[in-house]
């Protein structure tokens, strides 16, 4: 197996001579350790426990739509890829813990969705109305509310705050 980096690994378990297992030991003894997505057309109790075993993000039988899996993707992409040391803090998105320098940061679940959903949209200016309706969607929440979570977050995480820039008349710019 070639050494690509890869953001997310969609493994079709019976596809190609070995089993789905044999790759996943082979990725495994990798440095770098994506999170990976099992695609299969027939699944039972041993495979998916194998699965569990080690450590599978998420899995499949087929018949499966685009958009489930791409859904899937999109979930596990955008966090990891955004979980390295070069932000100067790390996320685990299947936990949701976020830390600094090894320390764990306590986000409520809104402040994590707003970090989130500014590494999903990094590099693009967005709105506050795109930011309030995916978190809230048409619900009638207070102005100050979005703010006083993005100051928390912002307080306990410098080095978030410190690529978040305020755009003028267009709302935010995470950048990374």
């Amino acid at each position: 197996m070639a050494a690509v980096p890869a953001d997310v690994v969609v493994l079709d378990y019976h596809l190609g001579s070995e089993d789905g297992h044999a790759f996943l030991d082979q990725l495994r003894g990798r440095a770098q350790k994506p999170p990976v997505i099992v695609v299969s057309g027939k699944l039972d109790v041993k495979m998916a426990s194998g699965f569990l075993k080690r450590q599978i993000h998420d899995f499949f039988e087929k018949p499966i739509t685009i958009a489930e899996l791409q859904k899937s993707i999109d979930r596990l992409a955008a966090p990891a890829s955004a979980s390295t040391n070069s932000l100067g803090y790390e996320i685990d998105p299947t936990t949701r813990k976020v830390s600094v320098d090894g320390k764990q940061i306590v986000l409520t679940p809104t402040e994590f969705e707003i970090l989130d959903f500014f590494i999903k949209n990094r590099r693009a200016q967005v709105t506050r109305n795109a930011i309030t309706n995916h978190l809230w969607g048409q619900k009638s929440v207070s102005r100050n509310a979005f703010d006083t979570h993005l100051l928390n977050l912002k307080k306990k995480l410098p080095p978030f705050a410190n690529r978040l820039t305020s755009v003028y008349g267009a709302g935010y710019c995470y950048e990374v």
